[in-house]
């Protein structure tokens, strides 16, 4: 008898001692969330998806200090009931006591009357100016023109001269709906010219970070897929369009809204700013695994295939003898993970935690 409860405790110490830590950030970090397109409507389905992605993002980084979606924050609705709709999410992210920012969509304009409407939901978007001056952090917020797929001319000087009077001491975030590269019909106007004044201003020393929404519904494979300075995209359809990007770029998620086979919904972009500006980005899906990441601290200097994601791996959950079913786990090679909750049941057993041994001992 005692050899059996010496065993017994021997395997609680072991499950408990294998427990993973949770990835708070650390001190002097500022964690910013993003997302694109929930497209929150009468079943308020984006507002309870939101609602447990930034409870889980917490959990796991600790207090967020900025969120910004960019863009299509509603549908199902025209006029003063679309704002009803967005006001849902702005007001999850006030009630966590968040600093927020966004920018319009192309719902914005053709559900929202964005450029005529009076409501006042409306004064929490930015176009063509900066929405928060961090820490160690800036957001701005380029934001749609209107309901095409553009970058005017105009904005495109207005983000010019705002870059060309920043100091070098902080990164930059920008926030627009419209991506920059094509993917399948879908262009992005003047998208070239952006890229001009990006690659210029990172020329002259700045760090920046370029996210996006909107191509949720043609399956975009360029979602998930962190892109890094010395990459390339195309901005048309054409071969010869392929332009070096010096700077970050990645979709900014998609919460809720509708996909045609893309692996982008219900997640969204996590970004930590170190003391020393060192950046790690990652997309989070509401469960609080990881899709794909990417750190500068880990950078071997070499920018690798456009977006590549990472390695990934599987979780598996074993009951050991007791009952039930869980889902498995996914995560990239090297990265942290949240393990599940214990779902299993074995009756005149208590669950200690799991033991990470491949052959269960």
């Amino acid at each position: 008898m005692k050899k059996r409860v010496l065993a017994l405790l021997l395997s609680v110490l072991l499950c408990l001692s294998l427990l993973p830590a949770v990835a708070f950030a650390a001190d002097g970090d500022a964690v910013l969330a993003f997302t694109s397109d929930p497209h929150n409507s009468s079943n308020h389905g984006a507002r309870n998806e939101l609602i447990s992605w930034i409870d889980k993002i917490q959990d796991i980084k600790g207090d967020i200090d900025f969120m910004g979606i960019c863009g299509d924050l509603a549908t199902g609705g025209s006029g003063d009931i679309y704002w009803s709709y967005a006001k849902e999410l702005i007001d999850v992210i006030s009630g966590e006591n968040i600093q927020s920012g966004y920018v319009p969509g192309n719902h914005e304009y053709m559900d929202g009357q964005f450029a005529s409407t009076s409501n006042a939901v409306k004064e929490y978007f930015t176009v063509d100016g900066e929405i928060v001056d961090g820490d160690n952090y800036r957001v701005y917020g380029l934001g749609s023109a209107g309901s095409s797929q553009s970058v005017t001319a105009t904005q495109i000087n207005k983000l010019e001269t705002y870059l060309g009077g920043l100091d070098n001491s902080e990164p930059i975030f920008i926030l627009n709906h419209f991506p920059l590269h094509y993917y399948s019909s879908r262009t992005t106007s003047s998208a070239a010219d952006v890229i001009d004044v990006l690659n210029a201003a990172v020329a002259d020393g700045k760090k920046i970070v370029f996210l996006w929404g909107h191509n949720h519904s043609q399956g975009d494979t360029n979602y998930n897929k962190i892109f890094v300075p010395g990459n390339s995209i195309n901005t048309t359809s054409s071969s010869s369009s392929a332009k070096q990007i010096d700077f970050y770029y990645a979709a900014a998620g998609c919460m809720y809204g509708y996909g045609s086979g893309s692996g982008s919904i219900a997640n969204g972009m996590v970004i930590t700013v170190s003391p020393n500006d060192t950046l790690t980005l990652a997309f989070y899906k509401t469960n609080g695994e990881i899709v794909s990441s990417y750190s500068e601290s880990d950078d071997p200097g070499d920018p690798g295939d456009p977006g590549d994601p990472g390695v990934s791996q599987k979780i598996t959950y074993n009951a050991n003898g007791g009952t039930g079913t869980m889902d498995d786990t996914s995560g990239i090679e090297g990265a942290s993970v949240t393990l599940r909750a214990n779902a299993f049941s074995n009756p005149g057993y208590f669950f200690a935690g799991w033991n990470t041994k491949a052959d269960g001992t």
